[in-house]
Formats: C-alpha cells, sequence, structure tokens
C-alpha cells in the first residue's frame, strides 16, 4: 500500500501564496477605500458638497425676501408705518397708545 503525503505540508506553499495574494488584495481594497482619494474621502466630499449647495439655496431665499423688504421700506409708505409701529413702538403726534397684556 502506497503511504499517503501530508495534505497540512503539501498544502503548505500553496496557502502562503494565498495568504499573500488576499493581503495584497486588502492593502489595495484599504487604498481605494481610505487613501486620500479614496471612496471615502469621495463621500465625505459629496457630503459637505450637498450641505453647502442646500446652504446657498437658503441663503439666496433669505436674500430675496431681504431684497423684497429692502424695497418695501423704500417705496410701501403703510409698510413703512406699520413697521415703525410694531417694531420700534412708535406713534403718530397726539395718538395715544395702549397696551393691552393678556392674563
Amino acid at each position: 500500500m502506497a503511504k499517503k503525503k501530508s495534505t497540512r505540508w503539501a498544502l503548505g506553499p500553496l496557502n502562503s501564496g494565498r495568504m499573500l495574494i488576499l493581503a495584497v488584495l486588502a492593502v489595495l481594497i484599504g487604498a481605494f477605500l481610505f487613501a486620500d482619494r479614496g471612496l471615502y474621502k469621495l463621500w465625505q466630499v459629496k457630503k459637505e458638497r450637498d450641505a453647502l449647495l442646500r446652504e446657498i439655496e437658503l441663503l439666496k431665499d433669505k436674500k430675496k425676501h431681504l431684497e423684497e423688504e429692502k424695497h418695501r421700506l423704500e417705496k410701501d409708505i403703510e409698510y413703512i408705518e406699520k413697521t415703525a409701529r410694531e417694531k420700534y413702538n412708535m406713534k403718530k403726534p397726539g395718538e395715544t397708545v395702549y397696551d393691552v397684556k393678556p392674563r
């Protein structure tokens, strides 16, 4: 009867080769994901870009609102009077203002 070779020793170099390939693949995947231009960095930059675009939209809306208010404060006498009364507690000459507070 022929002796069988031990599979443990026969696959030794093959396992070492596989381990080397797996190690190289792990390093490449790690570099691909976490390097300066990796997927993680790309995801972070995209997330920051989206946040900045949302902020730009909010600022555009705020600018539009402020321009409308500026125009109204320059042209609309009734709005100027309303703002002066509500914001600055101003009154017309000879006018009495009553401050009614709820109980």
